[in-house]
């Protein structure tokens, strides 16, 4: 995994956002004029994407994906630092 935290720290932003229009929708009464009831079923769509998106990422296959991505490279230059000590010309 990357050690930028930029993404993990918008996944929770979005979770966090998910979570509390959620409970406003749930627990407090808001209404929402029929003149903006479209604009706001969209931008909560676009929430649950971007919500969804962040879960799958660190969650799913994605995660495993560069986890592997990153062991493979760690393999990688393990390997060709024992090639370049065993093709080394002894030292005297």
């Amino acid at each position: 995994m990357s050690k930028n935290p930029v993404g993990a720290v918008l996944a929770v932003m979005a979770m966090l956002g998910f979570m509390a229009t959620v409970i406003l929708l749930g627990f407090v009464r808001v209404e929402i004029p029929d003149a903006n009831r479209d604009f706001f079923n969209l931008g909560f769509g676009a929430l649950i994407s971007i919500t969804t998106m962040g879960v799958q990422f660190f969650l799913g296959s994605s995660k495993s994906s560069a986890d592997k991505t990153e062991a493979a490279v760690a393999s990688s230059a393990v390997k060709d630092q024992t090639i370049n000590n065993l093709t080394a010309p002894p030292k005297q």
